[in-house]
């Protein structure tokens, strides 16, 4: 750099000399356009930031915009999943009640299917008994047994079932099977 000064400081008193005049002139211009050149330059790059500033804000809003419709959807789904799980245990308590009552029921079901072979043999019996030919009956003269069943009351249920029992052996297995069922609830 060329000090224009220096002829100042040297004690002179006259003027610049031409050449000098014209390297400080050319200084000046390239200090000048240097210049202008860095304020383009940081024109430039602050027209480059403030875009990029807003590339940035705009793509902060569009994700924050995003972000909040992701929200509102999960938090929808998120309704309408409870909602479903609540119907469901409904559901499901419903159907537990009605399990219960159903096997309550079947517990009926099955004590009754467990006298099927009795209601069968006793059925069997009494259509032999009313589809049979009356037979030819001696009279008989009554026994020991027989005397507990004459009609003055002397005669207790269990004799009477025995009685009835020695005559017909299904009579001892419907007794056996009421006892069993009494004896099971007591």
């Amino acid at each position: 750099m060329l000090n224009f000064w220096a002829g100042r400081d040297a004690g002179s008193t006259g003027s610049l000399s031409p050449t000098s005049i014209k390297e400080a002139n050319e200084q000046v211009q390239y200090m000048h356009a240097r210049i202008l050149d860095l304020e383009q330059r940081i024109r430039e790059q602050t027209e480059l930031l403030a875009r990029r500033d807003q590339q940035h804000t705009a793509n902060f809003r569009r994700l924050e915009h995003e972000k909040n419709l992701a929200l509102s959807a999960l938090q929808f789904d998120l309704r309408r999943s409870e909602e479903r799980c609540s119907n469901l245990e409904k559901i499901i308590k419903e159907k537990d009640m009605n399990m219960a009552f159903l096997l309550h029921r079947c517990s009926y079901l099955d004590e009754a299917a467990s006298y099927a072979p009795v209601l069968e043999q006793l059925t069997l019996c009494l259509t032999n008994a009313f589809s049979a030919q009356p037979p030819k009956v001696n009279t008989v003269k009554p026994t020991t047994r027989m005397t507990a069943i004459d009609g003055n009351g002397g005669a207790t249920g269990r004799q009477i079932s025995q009685q009835l029992g020695e005559c017909c052996p299904l009579v001892n297995e419907c007794h056996e099977v009421a006892v069993k069922k009494h004896t099971k609830n007591s």
